[in-house]
Formats: structure tokens, sequence, C-alpha cells
């Protein structure tokens, strides 16, 4: 057997094992938070032994901070295929919004732990956490960006408006776990979607001077 074949096998093994890590740790720390959640655990759930997991990831810490990368990645490329299927901003602004509200209504405990979790850690782990933020905010900024070049959204510096976005996102997100409304996610998105669009005054104040 070429010498190259097997190495392009043993890639791909590694590769698939890799994703099953990923993949199990994340239903893992839903389930049983950081601190409980153990490799051991992990291990089994993706059919591999505890050694395979130190393989592809220094510790328990590496391998949570890896998850929440990797599912920040997917949700960036969610939004961003979303929007490609748009031409108006409009559209891609409540698109983005209508998959982020998906996204984390498929991982509810996982927005959870990494509410709950994400200040428990290091310096560097921190600057992870930053760096994710700034991925998605960059995204959300392209698009507003765009909006404002077209005439469609007011002169805002559009960096403060993707993390304004992201702070309704993550505030409506963040009351429907813990407040137990009885909301759906999609009312959640109309929520954000009419706030968006209308604002908070009604048409007699539009009409006063804001001082």
């Amino acid at each position: 057997m070429p010498r190259h074949y097997t190495s392009k096998k043993r890639k791909v093994a590694s590769d698939r094992n890799h994703l099953a890590i990923l993949r199990s740790a994340m239903d893992v720390f839903s389930e049983y938070g950081y601190h409980d959640a153990n490799l051991d655990i992990i291990a089994a759930r993706a059919n591999l032994s505890k050694g395979a997991i130190y393989n592809h990831f220094k510790n328990k810490q590496d391998l949570f901070l890896s998850v929440i990368e990797w599912g920040e990645h997917q949700l960036i490329h969610q939004i961003s295929e979303t929007r490609k299927r748009y031409t108006g901003v409009v559209e891609m602004i409540e698109s983005s919004m209508r998959s982020y509200f998906r996204f984390y209504e498929k991982r509810e405990s996982f927005f959870r732990v990494l509410v709950q979790e994400k200040y428990n850690f290091d310096d560097s782990a921190k600057e992870r956490f930053r760096m994710i933020l700034e991925n998605l905010t960059k995204e959300l900024e392209f698009i507003f960006q765009t909006g404002i070049e077209e005439g469609v959204i007011r002169n805002i510096d559009p960096h403060a408006c993707a993390l304004m976005l992201s702070g309704v996102a993550n505030s409506l997100l963040f009351s429907w776990i813990h407040e137990n409304s009885g909301k759906k996610i999609i009312d959640l998105y109309k929520d954000a979607v009419a706030f968006v669009r209308h604002g908070l005054y009604t048409g007699s104040e539009k009409a006063k001077t804001c001082r």
C-alpha cells in the first residue's frame, strides 16, 4: 500500500476523532456543567479512550474552550451563509438574527454553560473568549456597514450597532432560559426584530427632539 495513502487515511481518522470529541464534549458540558464534567464521560460518549482526548487537547479547559470556539465558528458560518441568500440589508439583518436564535434554541443547555462559565477562567482563556466575540461582531459589522453605505441604516458606528444587536439577542436568550416565561424562541426573534425595526418610541415620541 502506498505510504502517502496510509498517511491520508490516518489524517481522516484523526479529523473524525477530533470532531467526535468536540460533539461529545458539547453534550457533556451542557448536561453536567464545566466543573462536574470529566474526560472519562466525554471519551465514553465519543467511543474513544481518554488518551485519545489528550492526543487532541491539552486538558479539560483546553477542550472546553475549543468546544466554545467550534460552536461559535458554526454559528458565524451559519450567519454568513444565511445572509448570502439575500441582497437586501434588512433581510440580511433579520436572517442573521433568526440564525442566532435558532442556533441556541438547539443548544439551550450549552448557552447556559457558556453564560455561567465564561468568567471562571484565567486571563489567557478570557482572551480566547474575547476573540470569539470579536469574530461574531465583525460578521455583524459588515452587514451594518453595508446598510450605512446604502442609506438603509443611519450613520451610526457599525461596531456599536453590532454590540447592541448582540446584547439584545443575548439578553432575550438569557431571560428565556432563566425566567421560564413560556415564550417560544420564535417569539423572542419577533420581539428582537420589532425592536430593531421600530425602536422604543411611539410615533408621537419620534416627533420630539431627543435631548
